[in-house]
């Protein structure tokens, strides 16, 4: 006979049912709330969908300058072979001093010599096409490596976010909590972020900057530091900045934030600094539009504004290097006087 139940056996089995329905409920709407779903076995934030979207632009923006570099040698070995053949040409008359000791030596000269400027003419002609034509090319590049950077440069800001996010969700004990919980109800091992194709993509980026560095040129000698670089601010020139090769934020004073336009206001965000000389001072956090290094820019750079009359008589901006915490960077020797964009930090340690 089939088994019958009682009220209260039904009553107890659906109160236990609900429970269950409900926790699934909690932990699902804890990692909605957070923007986390499911790929493979990792919890992603919602927004690396568009972030890895974005990347594949970035790299045809990178095949672009490779084939644009191939290019460009392909016209200097052209403009090599023709330089040889003018040089034969202006070689020649030094060989045909015997021919012309005759008359009609001197007029079968005469008529050679007239083919041989013919050609050298066309040489001439076609160089200076070609030479034309590896000056736009080399534009061409100059201007994919400015807004190369700067794109790439957004790109890993965006990036370094999402991992400040992951970093954040990862200690938060809900969230933990309803991923161990997930994994248990499916017999799984979930984990948090980043995707193993965001990993992918960083290490490829790095590779590629190794494969062929961002150079910032515009360095300078500097009597007091290693270097000083000519920088725009906010579309402004400003000579002789020193670098200082340090962690630390780019610094300047409230005299050369009110002229160059980004003086903080009373609200403006401050953070303790140690001067130089060892003495705390209240410095304001300010965003830049734009700061230009050689051909870098770098949108909305968070800069420090000191007060001029703490610590100095005078203060002088000073950058240090904390702009490029997301990468590896070399200062070349002073000879060379430039910045190399080496590889990327960020995400090469998951």
């Amino acid at each position: 006979m089939p088994a019958r139940f009682s009220r209260f056996q039904i009553i107890v089995s659906l109160l236990a049912l609900s429970s269950i329905v409900h926790a699934q409920g909690n932990k699902s709407s804890v990692l909605d709330e957070a923007g986390l779903s499911l790929s493979d076995n990792t919890y992603v934030l919602n927004e690396e969908k568009d972030i890895l979207r974005d990347q594949q632009e970035l790299a045809r923006n990178g095949q672009s300058r490779q084939r644009l570099g191939q290019e460009v040698h392909k016209i200097k070995d052209e403009i090599g072979t023709i330089h040889k053949k003018r040089k034969e040409i202006s070689d020649w008359s030094s060989w045909q001093i015997g021919k012309r000791r005759t008359p009609a030596g001197e007029a079968q000269y005469q008529r050679e010599a007239n083919a041989m400027r013919k050609k050298g003419d066309l040489l001439q002609a076609e160089q200076a096409k070609l030479e034309e034509q590896l000056k736009s090319k080399q534009d061409e590049i100059a201007k994919l490596r400015g807004s190369g950077f700067e794109a790439v440069n957004a790109w890993v800001e965006r990036v370094a976010a999402l991992m400040r996010r992951y970093d954040e969700l990862a200690k938060d004990r809900k969230v933990a909590d309803a991923i161990a919980e997930a994994g248990k109800a499916d017999s799984k091992t979930y984990q948090i972020g980043p995707s193993r194709q965001l990993l992918a993509a960083l290490k490829a980026l790095s590779k590629s900057i190794a494969d062929k560095p961002y150079y910032s040129s515009g360095l300078n000698r500097h009597q007091k530091y290693p270097n000083d670089a000519t920088v725009m601010i906010n579309g402004k020139e400003w000579r002789q900045v020193p670098i200082v090769d340090v962690p630390g934020p780019i610094t300047f004073s409230t005299t050369h934030a009110e002229k160059f336009g980004f003086m903080p206001d009373k609200d403006a965000p401050t953070v303790d600094f140690t001067m130089d000389d060892g003495k705390v001072v209240k410095a304001w956090k300010v965003k830049l539009k734009s700061f230009q290094i050689g051909e870098w820019i770098f949108r909305d750079l968070e800069v420090l504004v000191l007060p001029e009359n703490k610590g100095r008589v005078k203060l002088w901006p000073v950058i240090r290097m904390d702009f490029l915490k997301n990468y590896t960077y070399d200062i070349s020797p002073w000879e060379r006087r430039n910045i190399a964009i080496t590889g990327l930090r960020l995400g090469q340690n998951k």
